[in-house]
């Protein structure tokens, strides 16, 4: 079986989109899949994917002719012109997320006659217009399947009418790179990072839907408390100026430390070496960075989100759960599990190896796969209609 993983972006991009097709093509090479890939170049700090068998197309550019209808036509004649050799001779095109790239695949699919499944992922749904979507619309529901990493995600697509069956929901886990430390090991990684007190991590971009600025303003709290307490920020955004301006303001600059982007390799580090994650978001729909944490035995604090609460119901036990946008509230979890720090259960490490590792991930979109090409003994031809939790 070859799958042709059409995606706008691959590692060492980070995120869903990138990660997810990734990691199925290096899972699925033990059961006679063969993967190829096709990508935007990448626009990361990290040097070149190293994913192979990539086809990389261009991007569409910020120019006012990029944007014009065509412009439009004429990335999308410059994107056709190189997947197209990939997408004729795939058994199978496994679209990613959304945009020109995804658009111009499913059309070479249907002109190849190839069947397509497409995975949604949270900015597809949380800016996606009905009227002004209806290429999309046409695109999803054209699928032989379609896939969603969280039941969150599934729930916004039903509310769109973009789930309709065969459907599957397959939640993300973490990658191979977060492997659980054993506690001489967490030691040393935590002194060759120069950790010495209680240590709080957020990896999220910084935007205004992340909910830094909460977090911040928790923070005078924790530290009265916790004087030797640092909370680490890893991630970039337009939000960065103004949220080192409110750490100064609040009088903690000297307890924040903002790292900028991380790779996959250096992510896991720190979320190994955290005392507690913390995400404090105002829109969530799968929190990856929790289920990097509890891989990692790191326990979480997160924002009753969509994403976050599902989280929190899948492992009640190591996943604190507040309100979105209460500093107070926040502060209070974060006091209460520094007062009592542990790792996470073996119950969570039991269900995080039977349900989350990217073999089981393989394992469902290969039923998926099959089921796509007709293969009617494949588990999501009996299950697709069934609402899963």
């Amino acid at each position: 079986m070859r799958i042709c993983m059409v995606s706008p972006h691959l590692p060492p991009e980070r995120g869903p989109s990138a990660s997810l097709p990734a990691m199925l093509g290096s899972e699925l090479r033990g059961s006679d899949v063969e993967s190829d890939y096709v990508a935007y170049l990448p626009d990361t700090p990290f040097g070149p994917a190293p994913v192979p068998g990539t086809w990389r197309v261009p991007h569409q550019g910020r120019s006012s002719f990029a944007r014009s209808r065509a412009g439009a036509w004429v990335a999308a004649l410059r994107v056709a012109r190189m997947a197209r050799v990939p997408i004729a001779r795939a058994d199978l095109v496994h679209l990613h997320s959304s945009g020109l790239v995804i658009e111009v695949a499913a059309a070479l699919a249907k002109r190849y006659g190839k069947p397509w499944i497409v995975t949604l992922y949270d900015t597809d749904l949380r800016h996606f217009e009905p009227r002004r979507g209806r290429r999309y619309t046409r695109l999803v529901r054209g699928a032989a399947c379609r896939a969603f990493y969280s039941a969150a995600l599934r729930d916004r697509a039903e509310a769109l009418g973009l789930a309709e069956p065969p459907l599957v929901v397959t939640r993300a886990p973490a990658p191979r790179a977060f492997q659980r430390p054993q506690a001489a090991e967490r030691s040393h990684l935590r002194r060759a990072l120069g950790v010495e007190g209680p240590l709080l991590l957020t990896i999220k971009r910084m935007r205004p839907v992340a909910g830094h600025e909460v977090l911040l303003t928790a923070m005078p709290q924790v530290v009265a408390r916790h004087p030797d307490v640092c909370l680490v920020l890893a991630g970039d955004g337009e939000m960065r100026p103004s949220l080192e301006g409110l750490a100064a303001k609040l009088r903690i600059a000297d307890r924040v430390r903002f790292i900028g982007a991380l790779d996959e390799g250096h992510a896991a580090r720190w979320s190994a070496a955290a005392d507690l994650c913390v995400l404090p978001s105002h829109v969530e729909s799968w929190p990856t960075q929790a289920i990097e944490a509890l891989t990692l035995g790191t326990p979480v604090v997160t924002t009753d989100t969509a994403g976050g609460t599902e989280v929190h119901d899948c492992f009640p036990g190591d996943v604190g759960l507040v309100a979105r946008g209460d500093a107070n509230a926040l502060a209070t979890a974060i006091l209460r599990w520094l007062g009592e720090p542990r790792r996470t259960s073996e119950a969570t490490r039991q269900r995080l190896e039977q349900e989350f590792t990217p073999h089981a991930l393989a394992r469902a979109y290969l039923d998926v796969y099959r089921q796509a090409l007709g293969d009617s003994s494949s588990p999501v031809s009996h299950a697709s209609h069934r609402r899963r939790g």
